[in-house]
């Protein structure tokens, strides 16, 4: 048990809230096809609350991409039109948003890269220990890195080609942003009605 838990390691789950060098322990059930993990619902009980966890993950760094893409900022990009009506406010915030996808592919691809040496690493000690089911294991280890980083890579390419599917935090921001613009101009118009309407009295 030592010796596989030295070649694996434990799995990590990572999160775009946290520093992603800042590994959190993954549940041992964790597999590619996702775990079950997130808060959705609380129910009271007298003055206890019993909190149950529904989210998607596969404990692999490519969640915090998923998590990052996925981000409604609806409410966000609302309450800035109401602070600041500028358009160009909300280009500059979305581009801020795309340069924090850009680092996070590159942060998120380093760590893929040094987990896939340190397997390399220990398929070669376990080759030479004639250790083959290691050998196996860490292979189909080291494919599923390889799998998540090309994947990562055409992520990236089609963010960059505008591709909405992985901008969905920018339209997100936008379409708030649109409403809180109207709604501002709503309110101007109201407080002109108005002030009008005290004017003829």
């Amino acid at each position: 048990m030592g010796f596989f838990s030295n070649l694996f390691g434990d799995r990590r789950s990572y999160s775009t809230d946290n520093d992603l060098s800042k590994e959190l322990p993954h549940s041992p059930a964790a597999s590619l096809t996702g775990v079950l993990q997130g808060d959705t619902s609380s129910l009271d009980a007298g003055t206890e609350k019993k909190y149950v966890t529904l989210s998607a993950s596969t404990g692999y760094p490519i969640d915090a991409v998923y998590e990052f893409v996925l981000r409604d900022l609806e409410q966000e990009g609302y309450n800035d039109a109401l602070v600041n009506s500028d358009l160009a406010y909300c280009k500059q915030a979305e581009q801020i948003l795309r340069n924090k996808l850009d680092l996070l592919f590159e942060r998120v691809t380093l760590i893929y890269r040094e987990k896939l040496r340190n397997i390399e690493m220990k398929t070669q000690v376990a080759n030479d220990a004639l250790i083959q089911s290691a050998v196996v294991s860490l292979s189909a280890a080291a494919a599923t890195l390889k799998e998540h980083m090309t994947k990562l890579s055409e992520m990236q390419q089609k963010a960059k080609n505008g591709d909405e599917t992985f901008l969905n935090m920018i339209a997100s921001y936008r379409r708030g942003f649109t409403k809180g613009l109207a709604a501002s101009c709503e309110q101007i118009v109201t407080s002109s009605h108005n002030t009008y309407n005290l004017v003829k009295e």
